[in-house]
């Protein structure tokens, strides 16, 4: 064994320890990526992808989830911080590009920021609920068709 040998050897196992550490890192930043942590009393339970949380809000607001994922692809393309600052006024925001003149406020009175992913998604599964599909009308063109 000579003097060269072992330099060789030290820097495989580093080349392995780095396979090893990013084999390990890759899932969790793929996980996380878009995902919110969902909470049963203060014990995270697993994040939910923005896929899962169309889903469940859909559900919970008893939405056609088909129509409101045409809408959020119309609006946003599903690009979750969407942003169309040349709005009329304020600002279109998010997945279903809610405009923060017309909802900000009135969506804080349920404890939703509408910069915030999810509190987008469920503000827009809400509103959805209640309004139908009035709201995005200008893009009725897009998602009707869908």
């Amino acid at each position: 064994m000579g003097d060269d040998e072992l330099p060789t050897r030290i820097k495989i196992r580093l080349v392995v320890i780095v396979i090893l550490f990013l084999a390990l890192l890759i899932p969790y930043i793929v996980c996380s990526a878009g995902a919110t942590i969902q909470y049963v009393g203060e014990q995270p339970v697993r994040p939910l992808t923005i896929d899962q949380m169309i889903t469940h809000y859909a559900d919970k607001y008893n939405v056609d989830e088909k129509l409101a994922r045409d809408i959020i692809y119309c609006e946003s393309r599903f690009v979750p911080d969407a942003l169309n600052k040349k709005a009329v006024v304020g600002e279109d925001v998010g997945l279903f590009q809610l405009n923060s003149y017309y909802w900000q406020d009135n969506m804080a009175l349920n404890g939703w920021n509408i910069y915030n992913i999810e509190d987008n998604i469920e503000a827009g599964m809400w509103l959805l609920s209640i309004s139908g599909s009035d709201p995005w009308l200008w893009s009725k063109f897009c998602w009707s068709v869908r």
